[in-house]
Parts: structure tokens; C-alpha cells; sequence
């Protein structure tokens, strides 16, 4: 019954709700888990969400010296925000110039698309955070 809370008119719809309309919701919480030594990532696309053709997501939580490791988009940005714990990112562009950033609980980061990037654990507590980016292209610079 948990889940039925969470979307009351669910159980009980209104009178004008004719069952016509497709369910728009995916909870990460039944999406598969990655699990790495480093932590664990789950991620929402149009496979487990149909409707969601242009926007991808992903959850993850990175342990104390936990990467996610160097990868680019080369078809879109990269929205980040950052639920608990600390992280540095480092962004490089093609161009050789490269900076680094540090992030907390409520933070937002972005990466601009196709710019490498990788985000790694700052000590302390465990980082989780959510990334969102559309049509998700994920290539991995190094296997």
C-alpha cells in the first residue's frame, strides 16, 4: 500500500479519469541496480519509461573513493543535482582547457555536451545524487 499512497487517484480516480491515459510515472526504486565496488547507479530511459523519448535519468550513490568514471555525451547536456555528501567533477573540453568543481548536498551541476567528464567521491558520506540528460549517450573514455 505504500506505493498506491504515494498517487491516491490511483485507487480512487476521478470521475473524469476514463483510464485512457497511459501511466507517465517510473520510480527508480524499480529500475535495475549496477552495482560497482565504487557504488551503484539505476537509471530511467524510454525502455523502462515509454513516453520518455527525449529525457533519460539516472540515480546513483558513490561510496567513500567511489568514480564514476571519465565519459562523454556527445549528443546532449548533462544535468546534475546532488542529494547528500560531497563530489568533485572534473570537465575537460577538446580544447585541452580542463577545471574542476565541487558540489554538496543541493547543488546543481551541468555539463555542457560533448565535454568528458567524471565525478568522483569527496571522503566523509556516501554521495547520491540524480542526472538527467536527454536521449542519454553515454560513451566511456576509458574500458
Amino acid at each position: 500500500m505504500l506505493r498506491e499512497g504515494q498517487n491516491p487517484d490511483m485507487i480512487n480516480p476521478p470521475s473524469t479519469d476514463h483510464g485512457t491515459l497511459p501511466n507517465l510515472r517510473f520510480s527508480y526504486a524499480d529500475s535495475h541496480i549496477r552495482q560497482e565496488s565504487g557504488g551503484w547507479t539505476r537509471k530511467i530511459t524510454e525502455r523502462e519509461l515509454g513516453v520518455s523519448k527525449s529525457i533519460a535519468g539516472v540515480n546513483m550513490r558513490l561510496n567513500a573513493g567511489g568514480v564514476r568514471e571519465l565519459h562523454w555525451h556527445p549528443n546532449t547536456d548533462e544535468w546534475q543535482y546532488y542529494i547528500e555528501g560531497q563530489a568533485r567533477m572534473g570537465v575537460f573540453a577538446s580544447s585541452g582547457q580542463a577545471r574542476t568543481f565541487d558540489f554538496a548536498a543541493g547543488d546543481v551541476g551541468y555539463v555542457p555536451f560533448a565535454m568528458g567528464h567524471y565525478v568522483e567521491k569527496i571522503p566523509e558520506r556516501p554521495l547520491c545524487g540524480s542526472w538527467k540528460c536527454s536521449r542519454v549517450a553515454i560513451t566511456p573514455i576509458f574500458r
